[in-house]
Formats: C-alpha cells, sequence, structure tokens
C-alpha cells in the first residue's frame, strides 16, 4: 500500500476535481500529474481513494475537468508508448493512467451523454495516434478511444516493461515501441512462435493490468440495454481487432497461447494451490476473457477465412463479396483462430473430464463434429479411441435412462461413424479397427434392456447417488480443481439465460453431389423426399434427421433455461420409440464382414501385433457391401436475436463475477442484465 502522506495528496487532488468552480486548464500540468505521479500508489488505492459518488459529482457538475482527466491520462499512456517507458517513474506513471482509466471508464459508459466521449475527436490527435502530432494528418484526427488502444497495445509489446528486451549495451540508443516486430515478443510459445520467453512475475503483472483496462473499454455492452438487434458491432471491439491495430496477430497469439500453456496442477501435484500461489494465474484469466469477448463479436470474413483454411485453393471473392456489406469490419482475431488446425478430439476432454455445468453444451459440440465428419479422411489411433470412448460413456443405460435428451448424443455419435465409414472409409482404417475392437459396444447397444424393472433399477440406482452426492456436498470436479463452497452473504451473482436448444441455433441442410448444400425446410417433408429410400436402411438411415421430433419435443428450450413441459416419461415405450430408430445398420453391417475376416488372418497367421491388421484394413473395401449412403446432413449455425442475445449476456455476466478485485464493474448501472446478492 502506498504511504498515508502520497495518499493525502491523491486524495486532495480528487476533492479539488470535483469541488472547483472553474474547469481546471489542461496545461495546468502540475495539478493533472498528481493523478498519476505517485509511484507508491496501488490499484487498491485508486479505488478507494476515487469514490463512485465522486466520479458522478464531477461527471455532472463539472464535465469538463473529467473530460480533461480522461484527455490527459490517455496523453500520458501515448506518450508513454512513444518513449518506450524507460524509467522506473515512467512505468510507475503507466500502470497509475491505466489504474484511473479503469476506475473511471464504467461511470462514461453508464451515462448515454457520455458514452460516445471517447469517440470523440481531439484536436491535434493525428491518425498516427499521436495526441500532439502536428503533421499532415492533423486535418483527420483519430478518436480519443482509437488513441488510448493503439497506445495500449504499443505498451503490450513494450521491451522491459511487458515483454523481455534482449541485452544490449548501454551505448545502444532506446528501442523505438512503435518500429518494433512485436511478432518477435509474444509472450508465450504456440501458435506461431516456438520459444517460451523466460518467465518474469512483473511483466505478467504489468500485463495483466493493461487487459484489465482493455476489458474495461470493450465493456460498454453492459450498459446498453438488451438490443433489439444484437447484431450491433462494440466499436471498441472492432477497432481493436482491427487492421489498423498492427499488433493483431501477436496479441491474439499471445493471449492464446498464454491461455493453452497455462497448466493449473502445477507439476501433477493434486491441491498444489494450497501449497504455493499460482503467479500466472490473473494474466491467464484476463487473457481468456479479452479471447472470449474479442471472438464473440464476429467479422465480415470470418465465414470466408475458415472456408479457405479448410480449402486453401477456394475462391474468397464470392464469400467477401457476400458479407462485405453487411457485417463491417473485418475482426482478425476470428480470422487468425479459424485457420488454426490441430489434430486432437477437443470436445472428448471437454466432456470426460468437464464439470457437470457444461452438460448444456454437450450437443452444440457434437454437432460440431457431426458437421465435419463426411470430410474427415484420417483420424488418428488417439482421435479414433476417443470417440469410441464417448460412445461407451454415451451408451451405459445410468446415462441413457436419467435424462430423456441423453439418446439424441448417441444418436449423434453414430452419425459421425456412419458419415465416415459411408463417405472416408479408405484412410480411416484407426477407427476402423478401433470398431472392431469395440464391438461390444454397438452390440450392447443394440440389445439394450427396455423392460421396466431395468428402468426402475437404473433410475432408483441414479436417485441414491445424487442423494449421496448432495449429502457430502460434493460434486464431479476436475483434477486440481477446488470444490465449491457455499456462497457468502453478499455474494453477487447475475440474471442469466439458461442455456438455449441446439433447435434454436441450427438449420439443417443436406450436400448435393455437386458440393452444394439445400436446406431441409421440416421434418415431415424430410420423410417424404427420402420415404423411397432403399430397404435395406434402417428406419433412422432412412430419415437422416431421424431425432427432429425428439429434438422439436424435449430439446426446444425456452430461452426461460427449463427442459421442455413435454418432455416423456422414462418408460418402456419410450426406449423402444428410439432404440428402434438407431443408425445402426451401417456399422453392423461393417462389423458382419470385416470381423470375421479379421479372426482368421489372425488365425491363420498367429497376429498379436495390431500393426499387421491395421495394414489388412488400411488395402480393404466395403464397396458394394454397405447400405445405399445416405444423404450428407449438415446443420448449420443460424444466428438469431435469441441466441446472440443469451451468449453476450452470459459472457459478461461471467466477466462481472469474475472481476472482484479491483471491483470494476461494481455498483454502477448495468442494463444488460441484473445484479442480484445472495
Amino acid at each position: 500500500m502506498g504511504n498515508t502522506e502520497s495518499k493525502l495528496r491523491f486524495r486532495k487532488a480528487v476533492i479539488q476535481l470535483t469541488t472547483r468552480t472553474q474547469p481546471v486548464e489542461a496545461s495546468d500540468d502540475a495539478f493533472w500529474d498528481q493523478f498519476w505521479g505517485d509511484t507508491s500508489t496501488t490499484v487498491q488505492d485508486i479505488f478507494a481513494l476515487v469514490p463512485a459518488a465522486e466520479i458522478r459529482a464531477v461527471r455532472e457538475e463539472s464535465p469538463s475537468n473529467l473530460a480533461t482527466l480522461c484527455y490527459k491520462a490517455v496523453e500520458k499512456l501515448v506518450q508513454a508508448a512513444d518513449s518506450g517507458c524507460p524509467s522506473q517513474k515512467e512505468r510507475h506513471m503507466v500502470l497509475n493512467c491505466t489504474r484511473l482509466l479503469t476506475r473511471i471508464l464504467p461511470y462514461i459508459f453508464e451515462d448515454a451523454d457520455w458514452r460516445g466521449f471517447f469517440w470523440s475527436t481531439v484536436p491535434g490527435a493525428g491518425r498516427a495516434g499521436r495526441l500532439d502530432d502536428d503533421g499532415e494528418d492533423e486535418a483527420e484526427p483519430r478518436p480519443l478511444a482509437e488513441s488510448l488502444l493503439l497506445a495500449v497495445s504499443d505498451l503490450l509489446f513494450c521491451p522491459d516493461f511487458t515483454v523481455q528486451q534482449e541485452k544490449k549495451s548501454k551505448s545502444d540508443p532506446a528501442v523505438d515501441v512503435r518500429s518494433i516486430d512485436s511478432c518477435e515478443y509474444i509472450w508465450e510459445a504456440g501458435v506461431g512462435f516456438a520459444q517460451s520467453p523466460p518467465f518474469n512475475y512483473v511483466h505478467d503483472q504489468n500485463r495483466t493490468e493493461l487487459l484489465k483496462l482493455l476489458l474495461t473499454c470493450f465493456s460498454e455492452a453492459m450498459y446498453l440495454p438488451p438490443p433489439s438487434e444484437p447484431r450491433h458491432l462494440n466499436p471498441w471491439v472492432s477497432f481493436f481487432c482491427s487492421s489498423d491495430n498492427r499488433h493483431a496477430l501477436p496479441l491474439f497469439t499471445s493471449l492464446l497461447n498464454v491461455v493453452c500453456a497455462y497448466d493449473p496442477v502445477g507439476y501433477g501435484i493434486p491441491y498444489n494451490h494450497l501449497l504455493f500461489s499460482d503467479q500466472r494465474e490473473q494474466l491467464v484469466e484476463q487473457s481468456l476473457q479479452i479471447l472470449i469477448v474479442t471472438l464473440e463479436q464476429e467479422g465480415k470474413s470470418a465465414a470466408g477465412a475458415a472456408l479457405q483454411a479448410l480449402d486453401p485453393d477456394a475462391p474468397p471473392e464470392a464469400e467477401e463479396e457476400q458479407e462485405s456489406s453487411s457485417n463491417g469490419v473485418e475482426n482478425l482475431f476470428v480470422n487468425y483462430l479459424s485457420r488454426i488446425h490441430r489434430e486432437e478430439v477437443v470436445v472428448h476432454k471437454i466432456i470426460s473430464s468437464g464439470h457437470q455445468r457444461l452438460k448444456p453444451l454437450y450437443d452444440c459440440l457434437l454437432t460440431i463434429i457431426v458437421n465435419i465428419s463426411p470430410y474427415l479422411k484420417s483420424l488418428s489411433m488417439v482421435a479414433a479411441n476417443k470417440l469410441l470412448h464417448l460412445l461407451e460413456a454415451f451408451t451405459t443405460p445410468w446415462f441413457l435412462f436419467t435424462s430423456p435428451q441423453n439418446h439424441l448424443l448417441v444418436f449423434f455419435l453414430l452419425e459421425v461413424f456412419n458419415n465416415i465409414i459411408q463417405y472416408q472409409f479408405d484412410g480411416n482404417y484407426n477407427l476402423v479397427y478401433t470398431i472392431i475392437r469395440k464391438r461390444n459396444v454397438f452390440h450392447h447397444l443394440a440389445n439394450l434392456p427396455s423392460d421396466a424393472d431395468t428402468i426402475q433399477k437404473v433410475l432408483q440406482k441414479s436417485r441414491m447417488s445424487r442423494l449421496s452426492s448432495s449429502n457430502s456436498n460434493q460434486d464431479q470436479l476436475m483434477e486440481g480443481s477446488r470444490p465449491a463452497g457455499a456462497a457468502e452473504p453478499g455474494t453477487l451473482k447475475t440474471s442469466l439465460e439458461a442455456t438455449p436448444g441446439i433447435d434454436t441455433i441450427t438449420e439443417k441442410a443436406q450436400v448435393s453431389t455437386n458440393g452444394t448444400t439445400v436446406t431441409v425446410p421440416t421434418a415431415d417433408s424430410n420423410r417424404s423426399v427420402t420415404g423411397g429410400a432403399s430397404d435395406t436402411k434402417s428406419d433412422s438411415e432412412k430419415d437422416p434427421d431421424v431425432s427432429h421430433a425428439d429434438l422439436q419435443l424435449v430439446r426446444s428450450r425456452s430461452m426461460s433455461g427449463s427442459t421442455s413441459s413435454a418432455a416423456p416419461p422414462i418408460s418402456p415405450d419410450w426406449v423402444m420409440s428410439w432404440k428402434s430408430r438407431l443408425p445402426l445398420q451401417t456399422i453392423m453391417r461393417l462389423l458382419q464382414v470385416l470381423v470375421p475376416q479379421v479372426e482368421k488372418i489372425c488365425i491363420d497367421k498367429g497376429l498379436t501385433d495390431e500393426s499387421e491388421i491395421l495394414r489388412f484394413l488400411q488395402h480393404g473395401t466395403l464397396v458394394g457391401l454397405l447400405p445405399i449412403p445416405h444423404p450428407i446432413l449438415i446443420r448449420k449455425y443460424q444466428a438469431n436475436n435469441s441466441t446472440t442475445l443469451w451468449f453476450r449476456t452470459y459472457m459478461w455476466g461471467v466477466v462481472y463475477l469474475r472481476n472482484v478485485d479491483p471491483p470494476i464493474w461494481y455498483d454502477t448501472d448495468i442494463r444488460l442484465f441484473e445484479i442480484q446478492r445472495i
């Protein structure tokens, strides 16, 4: 904490700002330096010594003083970005300005008359971002918000302040922050950067404070009422993620690499948080929140970038022409993310080791796998095993009978296997081998008991398990995580909507032979189109959207959050209603043909090594032996106002609750959601 004398000087400056009847001139540096000149001021001091009531008072009674304070703080950050913060005093000044703006900005946003202040232009602010630029750019001044975002971006790659500078001789000139290649200063090894820089706790702290300011800038959305058109773009995010920010790529990769490289378990020691403090956790938390907020706002070429990443030869002109007129500025963060590839079933990790609160996302995650499954040319053995492990977990009677919609996850996974077998059999010998090795999973599913006694035993066991868990106040936890305790009196929570069902965020389309997609209007019309399919198919394979009726019945969750009231009871008739439609025909035919062949070569050659079996499967074929391929069904994400608003509300609600030290948005007029005390 700062000493008593320094805090007293700072407090007097705040009082003078609110009580002076005449505006304080911007040229009065002696007065303004009192707010950021002290080297012992902490972020806790700033929030304690600048009360909410006095910020609102100066906003209402001395608006010119508040405007000048914001302008001078941004000016100091721009100057520091120009100079490279060579001295310790300048670095403290940057941190103090950062903390002060983090404290003030929410009160700027909560007032509709002030909300556009940072997007107004300042005399002498050129397009280069320098507030004192007197060149040719003066005719086109830059808004204060843009100057602030560019200065913070520069400071996030400032040598010896937020990144490690290579040792140079004392005779070398100071580094020009605006001329360095920030791609050489990415914070962590990973995407686009091979070497991990040495850990520096001070640099991490400085990065965290600057990221808190960025997050505060982006939080203007919290002070707007739920919009009738949620596609309205956040101007702060739009500019920060645009090509005007030359650090967009290194910032994105730095944030992503810091998050992905973080190991909360440390060296594999459970409950390591009890043994020592985690010095990187705060930076990871802020990095993840910045990533989520920036990626929530799609740019004009996100879809085109994703398509080009999958097919580099595809011409981008059509997609860009289609979107350029409607969605505005390109979001480079979304663009970069769409070009990253990694061969790993990440969904498996989320489902198998995640928290139960992630369960509403299972159908969305599996929908992604279903959509790409017809185009997966060669799954690794690890990925194949993870997919089968998911099916094994989802087909247990305990899981299938404890919720009226759990069986739909099995339909999704079976559709994945059918798509790969029918359309990408060549090259996916690892998956075929895994299916053969785990064939009992499919046989058990086909013979799933549906009698009333078995169902009641499973349900009774499930109820006892939940009761036991409730009595012990324990929940399934991820490795190394802490059990959640009871909420303390005065704890805050936000009024968040429940996760929308998959039906509300997708539309279905079939892929024709020439590669185009045709929208499937309804389940009834879809049945009439496919009703004349081959008799060799099961009922479910005649209808590529077999689960549509089930989805409409039990998974069309209202935006108030509850499962549909029309959900059927768990009964033998209910089990048979979907068990008879399981799309097992293709997989059973594969097993019928290949299992005897594999067993024969194992006996004839005395094989004990799976490599020989894989080699046999690699050169095998099922042409003419499988049922007629079913149409490829793609479930496209269909953005709509309800789902967009749900995610935005949920995202900012979580951000609000995760930033309580310091309490950035506490006791401000949030309008996107309600704050409730427990």
